[in-house]
């Protein structure tokens, strides 16, 4: 069975140093196994700022009163098996265009549907932020309940002109994308770690205990059942971290919603 997946850059450019990355890892992939890989630039999609109504947080389904393109990428992102996320940095920071698209998918953090599904991030500089960079661009697409396989930093100025680098980053793209196939192919989806059993637990405690201010993102826990489980998937979890974490985020969780005034 063919397995899809969405190459999506933040870059202005089709043409440049992530075009030519995305490129290699896609023959790599594409050699490797039954993969179809589909490039989703954001600069030819229409994607508004978001206007902060939380209607996609307070209402059930996918809601939103903005009418644009984010409507085509999320159905994009559900026909997806597995990702990849690729951004230039600009100020130590990723895209503006990788942020909108984040900042209008922040109800997906809420509703972590996308759970399970395999990703890959990349970051080109040509000097500086590449840490910075991949460090944010994990926190949304960790807590939308991806699994990140592995997170690359290219100096785009050394990946141009020194033959030795290029090759290094290329081993290092063949050899994440060999774990990112198996994850991608196996019958059983990944073992969560600890920071992932963590970010479930947040969504999940959230969605209970917020239930009065956000309904919808209650309802969407509750219609798959995920409100009284140890985790998305039925997986092996560490007894301790099992009753560990849960009750540490639940203890945050009612903590910070008295502090807001959630709960008294």
């Amino acid at each position: 069975m063919i397995k899809k997946i969405l190459m999506i850059s933040g870059s202005p450019r089709k043409n440049g140093d992530g075009a030519k990355i995305l490129k290699k890892l896609e023959s790599i992939l594409t050699e490797s196994a039954e993969i179809e890989c589909e490039y989703l630039f954001l600069k030819d999609y229409k994607i508004e700022t978001c206007r902060g109504c939380l209607i996609c947080q307070k209402k059930t389904g996918e809601k939103c009163p903005i009418k644009d393109d984010i409507s085509i990428i999320k159905e994009k992102f559900h026909e997806a098996d597995g990702f990849v996320f690729i951004s230039p940095v600009y100020i130590r920071m990723i895209s503006a265009q990788m942020k909108q698209l984040f900042d209008r998918l922040s109800f997906l953090l809420h509703r972590p549907i996308h759970y399970g599904k395999p990703a890959l991030l990349l970051c080109t500089a040509s000097y500086a932020g590449l840490g910075e960079s991949l460090k944010y661009l994990k926190i949304p697409v960790s807590n939308i309940g991806m699994h990140i396989v592995d997170s690359l930093g290219v100096l785009s100025t050394a990946y141009k002109n020194k033959d030795e680098y290029k090759d290094k980053i290329h081993k290092h793209i063949s050899n994440a994308a060999k774990i990112y196939i198996d994850i991608l192919f196996s019958i059983e989806k990944p073992k969560p770690s600890p920071w992932e059993l963590f970010l479930f637990n947040k969504w999940r405690y959230k969605a209970i205990y917020h239930r009065k201010e956000y309904p919808g993102d209650y309802e969407c826990w509750e219609d798959q059942e995920l409100l009284d489980k140890d985790y998305y998937y039925p997986t092996r979890i560490n007894p301790i971290l099992k009753r560990l974490i849960p009750f540490i985020v639940k203890k945050l969780i009612l903590r910070l919603s008295k502090k807001i005034g959630y709960l008294s």
